[in-house]
């Protein structure tokens, strides 16, 4: 095993060890048979995803615990005879590029046979080839040439006879995941100098590309969901390449680079909750291994996330092994902390505003409704209080054929509607990047006042102006949003909808009341609104689970030509039902916040 990826067998690597142990144990006796046919043919023949990759990722997540152990016990026969035999069946698979991502034409071709290059072919040849590099001592000397031959047919050989992909250049997860796995690939297997050296040229192009789509704030468009997934996949190619070349080539003299790393921190709301825009889900265990890595470059500009290392986090989903074996190894000794430091930050080329308190969290966005992973949601808002949801995010829809066709804003995800932004004369935000927000005044982070002008997210001919403006008052846990709209005629129809957790309700008089055992909300309107609704739905997330949130829908009948709109979340921890309204004066035009 390689000393620059030597364990550190403390108290904390034995507990997590010893799960890993039990989880595998409980894995050990299921069925790790591959797809068959009717499997594989149903993404083409119904678009779904679920049931094919829930049979490939099984498999993954065997071979990365399998070799994990390995790694901890290598002299352990059983485990070594098991990781051979996993490892043999991954080379026999008809393809290791998912359905959704397959180029029929190259994998199904009767006469020349060539495979697809998408992230978890490269992941797989990835892991693949750390695997055997890591444990060449005792692994079978055919079996290292049966995968070695495998890599190179499927993902090596493809790669160099395609002059370009189309992620190479798209600014992506893609760019980061399948470059960096090549050039994992190439600095563990391919001995022919020349040869390693061209590939790896390549990879930075990409990879320079896949750093440019980062803004200079270092906010990832496509939500930290894939921050997590394309960012590690760069750290762990420039670190290698880091090692195999003692220090002569790195990457990580880019001046982003920090600004990237500290993404993170500027994106949770508390602990493991997220603002979650794009593609991502509201709860995401902190990437611990980057923030620990990055630590030692930048200390001065990395914080370490709060809570502990858990085994059921080494093992992601996909049973991803380059994430799960750092995890393990890029350990820190700092000691955990109970949240994240309190901030205010403004990402301003993102067009992100986060400002979280240890009780009091709340998070806004501009940009364009043509951003990576895109949702229609200018001007849409989060907000939590005392680690509890209560205007949210639906996260990323099912992934299905239909989620990333022209069908993708009929989905509550990602539509206008599924989120905390009004319906103008009928119309939802338009998708493009012409419907763009453009921020009022210089926001910057300690600003008392944050604000977008939304007219171009929308097109109603006779909607002159819109601007959302939020006033967070942090101290009496507050937030007021406030509408203003300029029309060229009167008599127009605006429906304010607002997305929040799935909480009791109670409703008054221009007042609602929200809560649970812990905490209570109470939402006051305008007096200019007609009528309120609150009602309960349900939809299907990323995982194929079905969940429930509310929908507040606020419905305004503009009698003139100026409107101003405004409604206030007041938080507190005295939980369970109300007996009353809230004590404060109720928001109008005279004497509400302006």
């Amino acid at each position: 095993m390689s000393n620059h990826f030597k364990f550190i067998r403390d108290t904390e690597y034995v507990n997590l060890i010893s799960e890993l142990r039990e989880d595998f144990n409980r894995m050990n006796s299921q069925d790790l048979n591959d797809p068959d046919f009717s499997t594989y043919q149903l993404y083409f023949q119904t678009g779904d995803r679920q049931t094919y990759e829930q049979i490939y990722f099984n498999k993954r997540k065997y071979l990365t615990l399998l070799a994990l152990l390995t790694l901890d016990s290598p002299n352990n026969q059983t485990y070594i005879r098991q990781l051979e035999n996993i490892i043999f069946s991954i080379c026999q698979e008809f393809t290791w590029c998912l359905p959704a991502h397959i180029n029929q034409e190259y994998e199904e071709n009767a006469e020349v046979r060539s495979y697809t290059v998408d992230l978890f072919a490269c992941e797989t040849a990835a892991s693949l080839a750390e695997i055997i590099s890591l444990l060449t001592d005792h692994l079978s000397d055919s079996l290292v040439k049966i995968v070695k031959a495998t890599i190179n047919e499927r993902v090596i050989v493809p790669f160099e006879e395609q002059d370009r992909y189309e992620w190479e250049t798209s600014k992506t997860n893609w760019a980061s995941v399948c470059a960096g796995s090549i050039g994992m690939v190439a600095l563990y297997l391919i001995d022919d100098q020349a040869k390693r050296e061209r590939i790896i040229t390549r990879v930075k192009v990409i990879l320079e590309d896949f750093l440019a789509g980062f803004s200079d704030d270092g906010a990832c468009l496509e939500g930290i969901h894939y921050w997590q997934y394309g960012f590690r996949y760069f750290t762990y190619f420039a670190d290698l390449l880091y090692e195999k070349t003692e220090g002569r080539d790195h990457l990580f003299a880019n001046k982003k680079i920090a600004k990237i790393a500290a993404f993170q921190q500027k994106i949770y709301l508390g602990k493991d909750k997220v603002a979650n825009f794009s593609d991502s889900p509201a709860q995401v265990e902190p990437a611990y291994e980057l923030s620990y890595y990055y630590k030692g470059i930048f200390p001065d500009q990395i914080e370490i996330p709060p809570g502990q290392l858990k085994a059921d986090y080494i093992l992601d989903h996909c049973g991803r092994w380059a994430p799960a074996l750092r995890k393990l190894i890029w350990r820190g000794t700092e000691q955990s902390k109970e949240n994240w430091n309190d901030g205010t930050y403004w990402l301003k080329h993102a067009q992100i505003y986060l400002q979280r308190d240890r009780l009091f969290q709340f998070a806004t966005k501009g940009g364009h409704n043509n951003e990576p992973h895109n949702h229609n949601d200018l001007g849409h808002f989060i907000l939590y209080y005392r680690d509890h949801p209560l205007l949210i995010d639906l996260g990323a829809g099912e992934y299905n054929r239909e989620y990333f066709s022209d069908q993708r804003y009929q989905f509550i995800q990602t539509s206008s509607l599924g989120h905390s932004v009004p319906v103008i004369c009928g119309q939802q935000q338009l998708t493009g990047e012409k419907a763009v927000a453009e921020p009022l005044e210089q926001i910057n982070e300690s600003a008392p006042v944050i604000g977008f002008d939304l007219t171009r997210a929308y097109s109603v001919p006779t909607l002159k102006s819109y601007r959302r403006v939020f006033k967070v008052n942090v101290p009496e846990s507050e937030l007021t949003v406030i509408d203003q709209f300029d029309f060229s005629s009167c008599d127009q129809e605006i429906d304010e909808t607002f997305i929040l957790a799935d909480l009791s309700f109670d409703e008054k008089e221009n007042e609602l009341l929200l809560f649970n055992e812990d905490i209570k909300m109470v939402v006051q309107f305008s007096n200019e609104i007609n009528d309120y609704q609150i009602r309960r739905f349900a939809y299907i997330d990323h995982f194929g689970q079905k969940q429930t949130a509310l929908k507040l829908l606020v419905k305004c009948h503009v009698k003139t030509k100026h409107f101003k709109f405004r409604i206030r979340f007041i938080c507190d921890d005295r939980g369970g039902k109300p007996n009353d309204t809230y004590s404060k004066e109720p928001i109008n035009n005279k004497t509400g916040p302006n």
